[in-house]
């Protein structure tokens, strides 16, 4: 049989397989990098370290676009704001620290924004959300625990916190001009750049917002009167810089791209203007549009389209959330490491979750369906006074990882014990516990001591993994709280899945095994025998290469309750491994 990572299996049994001509009429990974949402997988300015960020419009229509920043230990969003691109327009910005450490985003480019504080005018980010707004920690905002439930409790100031994480756009729709006189609602055209390379009227777009304003009057769960938005088109691309001067860096890296995010499909809109499509426009400070908002289908529902092993899967999820963590699902990740001393190599892996807090974020006592794939279920804190029912400890929602590595040489070797330092106490298997980690190889990272590359502490959500005397090579990281079968090396059950509505052919619903994920490796060198006044430190950005497995269940069945193992061996026939093989005596597909 043929020995897809993804089963034949599943391309044959689901209805609906899509082909390429209707890709955009469901949540997919755009191969070609353009989307109606883009996430950057990691931002930072620790060490005085800048990331720049390019977002390009590459469609003739204005639009409307959420720009969030969000921080590495839970996702707490700490700046956003709406972005009105002109047609064909590009919008950059750097992100860099001030003098008290906070991080500051700083632009000279002239599209508009709401609010309109960016002409070269540094803004800070903001803390509130984890601080105010929506608690991490009832009663505890400045501290987090390194070294899992039995760990040291160290102070982590909220500059500190803010300086890494990552970064959602999400296209909220298209602006379209109201009326024909001169004194209409006129979005696109305010937002349009003219021959000086200035839009019209920014000024405009921001008093929409204002009390009494045009847009500020809209009841965005009816989206009733004249807004001068239709839906999103999609069409954009983006890219992040991360930039050390002193050491000479520059790690470059694109957006990645997720495209059929949201339709206006059944959607009626009571307006008397042109135009009116439902779109996802919402105002300046609120949380809204997020990831949880992708939708396709007239009943509210999303379907996802997974691309795997050369065929297209078409998967219908409830939750517009479970959409697009479907298509970001791995089992697991490849990439390198190299840290050959001869050159002073040193390695690190960004491992980000950009949907985790959407399934996380919730008290204990209501865990269930909603966080698949993740299974971290408990409030676990040591200390009763911080057990607040809450989801996130001050060791974060951790997941187990299994990791083997291998040298340029086809030799292999997996962890023994523990091999992240500082260990769990008491947990022998790895884990990854926040949003988005550092991952440093043959790195001892303590609470306090940053990184080599991207210069991220302990604290901050970094922690080292031991590669022996292994100098480069490749490693697998599977995202999987069950053990590997010692005979077979494949895995007898999963822990971390994600199951689809039920399909309406078969009536048999489809496990996605792993959790969402993005990232890369990053590296830097150094030349140390180069002659004086040569510049000789060199530095790569690699993204990660994933690995997609999944199958059906039984007909009928709606898998096991949440938190119980999903077993590999379904209705007779066993997925194979990633590697292809397929273990004695056992059948697979």
């Amino acid at each position: 049989m043929k020995k897809n990572a993804l089963t034949t299996a599943v391309v044959a049994g689901v209805a609906g397989v899509a082909g390429l001509a209707n890709v955009a009429t469901a949540v997919n990974l755009n191969p070609d990098g353009l989307g109606q949402v883009l996430i950057y997988p990691y931002y930072t300015v620790n060490e005085g370290q800048a990331s720049l960020i390019s977002i390009v419009n590459t469609t003739n229509q204005a639009k409307a676009v959420k720009v969030r920043f969000v921080e590495s230990l839970n996702s707490a969003e700490v700046l956003d704001f709406n972005l009105y691109l002109s047609r064909f327009d590009v919008w950059t910005a750097a992100l860099t620290q001030d003098t008290n450490g906070t991080p500051v985003l700083t632009t000279a480019d002239r599209s508009c924004t709401v609010p309109d504080v960016f002409a070269n005018q540094p803004v800070a980010f903001r803390p509130f959300e984890f601080q105010e707004n929506n608690f991490d920690i009832v009663g505890l905002i400045d501290a987090v625990r390194v070294g899992g439930s039995g760990g040291s409790l160290v102070p982590l100031s909220p500059e500190e916190r803010m300086s890494q994480g990552y970064l959602e756009v999400i296209e909220m729709g298209v602006l379209f001009d109201e009326g024909t006189a001169s004194s209409s609602f006129r979005p696109a055209t305010w937002a349009t750049h003219g021959s000086s390379g200035v839009p019209s009227n920014c000024a405009g777009l921001v008093s929409a917002w204002d009390s009494g304003g045009v847009w500020q009057s809209i009841d965005p769960n009816n989206q009733t009167g004249p807004r001068g938005v239709n839906s999103p088109t999609g069409g954009l691309f983006g890219s992040g810089v991360i930039v050390d001067v002193d050491f000479g860096r520059a790690l470059t890296y694109n957006a990645t791209a997720i495209d059929g995010f949201w339709r206006n499909t059944g959607l009626a809109v009571n307006t008397a203007t042109t135009g009116g499509e439902a779109d996802l426009h919402f105002r300046p400070g609120s949380t809204f549009p997020s990831l949880e908002f992708a939708r396709t289908e007239a009943d509210d529902s999303a379907t996802a389209n997974i691309f795997a092993n050369g065929s297209v899967v078409s998967l219908n999820y409830t939750a517009g959330l479970n959409a697009v963590s479907a298509v970001l699902m791995s089992e697991g990740i490849f990439n390198e490491f190299n840290i050959e001393q001869g050159f002073l190599g040193a390695s690190e892996w960004v491992v980000t979750f950009p949907t985790k807090r959407a399934h996380t974020y919730q008290a204990a006592a209501a865990a269930g369906e909603a966080q698949r794939p993740f299974t971290d279920a408990a409030d676990s804190e040591a200390s009763s006074s911080l057990r607040d029912g809450l989801l996130f400890d001050t060791y974060g929602i951790c997941e187990t990882i299994n990791t083997l590595f291998f040298d340029r040489e086809e030799r292999t070797r997996a962890p023994v014990g523990s091999d992240f330092s500082p260990p769990r106490p008491g947990q022998a298997r790895d884990a990854l516990c926040w949003e988005a980690n550092v991952v440093a190889f043959n790195q001892t990272v303590t609470a306090d001591a940053p990184t080599a590359v991207l210069g991220t502490a302990g604290k901050q959500g970094a922690q080292g993994i031991t590669v022996g005397t292994f100098s480069a090579g490749w490693v697998r990281m599977d995202f999987n709280a069950a053990s590997r079968n010692p005979t077979s090396g494949l895995y007898d059950s999963y822990s971390n899945f994600l199951v689809s509505n039920p399909n309406a052919t078969t009536n048999r619903r489809t496990a996605l095994v792993g959790l969402p994920v993005l990232g890369f490796w990053a590296a830097d060198y150094q030349n140390t025998a180069a002659a004086a006044g040569v510049r000789a430190n060199y530095s790569q950005l690699h993204d990660h290469r994933y690995f997609r497995n999944g199958f059906q269940l039984p007909a009928g069945t709606t898998g096991p309750a949440y938190n119980a193992p999903l077993s590999v061996v379904v209705g007779g026939a066993r997925l194979i491994g990633a590697d292809g093989s397929c273990p004695q005596g056992q059948t697979c597909s």
